[in-house]
């Protein structure tokens, strides 16, 4: 049995101060960054929101107004923003999502969301019916997914295959 010297154990006591308080700091820092990305996310969609009030408001003073084609996408993409806003469906996690869980072999061509339903459509190419196979799996596996249904996989001239992609977020 060895005796360690005091110095030696004041030393050790030393570095695990000094190693808690690193990781309190580092910690407060993170969590300091993470709500100020969070705030600016929020100034950002209050802003885009702010200007397409501004478009909505000048084209209501044209004629015909109504049936503009640019007035009705703005309003629905306002619509849009206001929901996620209120925390309806969190958009930025859903895209992070489909390009972290998409396979190199799978190329997405069409996105659209549904934020009444929670659902996601994509339309996509995959090398093959085994890499299918693995992104619908790769889909399966995230938490924030309830089902994937996937529609018309079909071979094409150039031997891969085209697939329309639909799952619910939770």
């Amino acid at each position: 049995m060895a005796i360690i010297p005091q110095s030696e154990l004041e030393e050790n006591n030393f570095f695990h101060r000094n190693f808690i308080s690193i990781v309190f700091i580092l910690l407060a820092i993170f969590l300091i960054a993470a709500l100020s990305w969070v705030f600016y996310q929020n100034q950002k969609l209050q802003l885009l929101e702010n200007d397409l009030s501004v478009k909505i408001k000048n084209l209501e003073g044209t004629p015909e107004f109504q049936k503009s084609t640019e007035y009705l996408d703005l309003k629905n993409k306002k619509s849009e923003i206001k929901k996620i806003n209120q925390g309806k469906l969190p958009i930025t996690a859903v895209l992070r999502l489909i390009e972290n869980a998409t396979l190199a072999q799978t190329i997405f061509s069409q996105f659209s969301i549904n934020l009444e339903q929670r659902s996601i459509d994509l339309v996509g190419v995959a090398s093959s019916y085994a890499t299918l196979a693995l992104q619908i799996e790769n889909f399966e596996r995230e938490k924030i997914i309830k089902s994937v249904v996937v529609k018309n996989p079909t071979r094409n001239e150039n031997n891969t295959i085209n697939f329309n992609l639909n799952f619910t977020v939770k």
